[in-house]
């Protein structure tokens, strides 16, 4: 994969990192979404978390403890719509530093919901936390083309600073020794 470098070799972005980050937080989306259609296979079966719409909701309900017991089936639906959005956003790579944000935040929404539920130990099981790192990463590092200019521009301007520096420090040693 190719990456964006400054004049000095200094990689700015890897297209490769952000495309691995871009799938792998769609497809732990897009299969949360399959396994609460069946899609994965029934409930009951192994590895299966939900199997069908009905257990998602009941767990939903247990996760979302905090609001009326009347909006845990909404509460499902925009949880499953917002991972269906923003997974396909990520696979096709569409509005990719809003979609990791959203992901982020959708994330960390899902990893405290499950800390005051049910503790921290199953947040942690299911790498949740993790997740929500990858998609700040992502986020991160897919800068605008803008901004990789303006990152660019700083870096080449503190690095003649430097220079710029070192060569009248050079300069005032030189004169300082003829002096001498």
């Amino acid at each position: 994969m190719s990456t964006i470098t400054t004049k000095d070799g200094t990689p700015i972005y890897d297209w490769g990192t952000g495309w691995f980050l871009r799938v792998t937080i769609a497809a732990g989306f897009l299969s949360a979404v399959a396994d609460r259609f069946g899609l994965w296979g029934p409930p009951g079966a192994a590895n299966i978390d939900w199997g069908a719409w009905k257990p998602f909701v009941d767990h939903t309900r247990l996760l979302t403890f905090y609001l009326p017991q009347s909006l845990a089936p909404f509460a499902a639906i925009f949880a499953t719509l917002a991972e269906t959005v923003l997974g396909v956003w990520l696979l096709v790579g569409w509005r990719t530093r809003i979609a990791a944000y959203a992901s982020a935040a959708l994330l960390l929404t899902f990893a405290l919901s499950m800390t005051l539920a049910v503790g921290v130990k199953s947040p942690l099981n299911y790498a949740v936390f993790t997740g929500v790192a990858a998609a700040f990463a992502l986020a991160v590092l897919n800068t605008s083309p803008t901004r990789q200019r303006i990152i660019v521009k700083r870096a080449s301007d503190k690095r003649n600073e430097h220079q710029l520096v070192s060569v009248g420090a050079a300069q005032s040693d030189k004169v300082h020794r003829q002096s001498i």
